[in-house]
């Protein structure tokens, strides 16, 4: 029951996502656009944000009275046509890679380009890697890959951004 509780407490707006960032002050990330614990998650849309890394506690419950809701705070949030597998931060920039995101559904969600989407996923279509600024979310730079990012195998160093490939390769871009 402590998830329950951490919900009614304003433990939903910790920010979340399959895979994240943070610097001091900042979380980004990259993670459905919306949670629920009613409706399915077979429609879900994904979206890469800036969101506040911390909150502020939530006030102290008046008897009698409803806490006043809190709502997320995201400095930009941006729908991207990506499956990221592999996120990295820079100075004043993120750095994100995947496949194409080829999901389409129809209206009773069943896909409606099943090999096309598999494809997609398997690495089939090729990936990219996209370099977002920080500030603004806005794109800086896009790479064609002819190869999938592993899951979370992205890094930056001395100017660099290192990346493990699905074929086992590691990559140096600069």
């Amino acid at each position: 029951m402590a998830w329950m509780r951490a919900q009614s407490e304003g433990g939903s707006l910790a920010p979340s996502g399959r895979i994240m960032c943070f610097d001091s002050e900042r979380a980004y990330g990259y993670g459905r656009i919306t949670h629920s614990l009613r409706e399915t998650h077979l429609n879900d849309r994904y979206h890469l944000y800036a969101s506040v890394k911390l909150y502020p506690p939530p006030p102290p419950r008046v008897k009698g009275r409803r806490r006043p809701s809190q709502r997320k705070s995201f400095f930009w949030n941006r729908s991207t046509p990506l499956i990221v597998r592999a996120m990295t931060l820079t100075k004043g920039k993120l750095v994100i890679g995947g496949p194409p995101d080829l999901l389409n559904r129809n209206r009773d969600l069943s896909l409606a380009n099943p090999e096309e989407s598999l494809a997609a996923l398997l690495g089939q279509k090729g990936s990219f890697v996209k370099i977002i600024a920080t500030g603004d979310g806005n794109v800086l730079g896009k790479l064609e890959l002819n190869d999938t990012p592993v899951f979370d195998g992205m890094s930056a160093a001395n100017g660099r951004i290192f990346i493990s490939m699905k074929d086992g390769t590691v990559r140096c871009y600069k």
